[in-house]
C-alpha cells in the first residue's frame, strides 16, 4: 500500500496562516510603543497620571480661610436658606414634599 500524505483543505491551512499572520503583527505591535505625541495632553482637567485631582470640601475652605477670601457667616446662612428654600419646592414639584 503506497504512503498517501494527508492533506488539509485549503481552507484550514488559510485560516491558520491568517491565524498565526495576526499573533505576529499583534506581537510587534505590542513590543514596539508608540511614540508619545505632542497632541496628548498630560492631563485631562482635574484627572492626571490616573487620578482625580479634585479638591475636598475641607480643603478648599482651609485655603479660602488662608487667602482671607472665606465667606462670611451671614453668607453661609443666606446660601443655607437658598439651598434650602430650592430643595423644599424641588421636593413639591415631584409630590415628595408635606
Amino acid at each position: 500500500m503506497p504512503y498517501k500524505p494527508r492533506h488539509r483543505s485549503r481552507l484550514a491551512v488559510l485560516v491558520g496562516a491568517v491565524l498565526l499572520l495576526r499573533a505576529l503583527i499583534s506581537g510587534i505591535a505590542v513590543a514596539q510603543p508608540l511614540p508619545a505625541s505632542a497632541d496628548t495632553p498630560a492631563r485631562i482637567g482635574n484627572i492626571w497620571a490616573g487620578f482625580d485631582h479634585q479638591p475636598t470640601q475641607s480643603q478648599v475652605q482651609s485655603a479660602e480661610r488662608a487667602g482671607s477670601i472665606a465667606p462670611s457667616a451671614q453668607e453661609q446662612s443666606r446660601e443655607a436658606q437658598i439651598v434650602q428654600q430650592l430643595d423644599h419646592e424641588l421636593l413639591n414639584n415631584d409630590g415628595v414634599g408635606p
